[in-house]
């Protein structure tokens, strides 16, 4: 996954944004969307092959793969709400979240420009 993307409103993310992990027995993906308010919003999860995208975001985002091991999401019809950092986490018992200091990563949206951090889960 490239740690930053600037795309004009209206483009898309296709498939650009990927999420890999190798952990045995974690079989769902989830998705997580931070605001410039640092808020997370869950998109939805890929529990292996069975995607489940959260009501609000189902018009334009969706994501694709394998639980066990890797998803891509994509991010449609962009506006200046969609720059945000992006956190996939995998899950069996637990939850796992990357870290990472996104501080530099929000701009603020313009009628032209969307930029998007995403970080991959290690």
């Amino acid at each position: 996954t490239p740690p930053s993307i600037i795309k004009k409103t209206g483009e898309s993310v296709d498939k650009e944004i990927r999420c890999s992990h190798s952990i045995p027995n974690h079989d769902v993906i989830l998705w997580y969307k931070q605001d410039e308010n640092r808020t997370l919003q869950l998109l939805g999860y890929l529990n292996l092959n069975f995607v489940t995208v959260e009501r609000d975001v189902k018009k334009t985002i969706s994501f694709e793969g394998d639980g066990r091991t890797h998803s891509d999401l994509t991010v449609s019809d962009l506006t200046a709400d969609d720059s945000a950092v992006y956190f996939c986490a995998a899950r069996y018992a637990q939850f796992h979240l990357c870290s990472a200091n996104s501080k530099q990563c929000f701009s603020r949206g313009t009628n032209q420009f969307v930029h998007i951090c995403s970080f991959k889960y290690q």
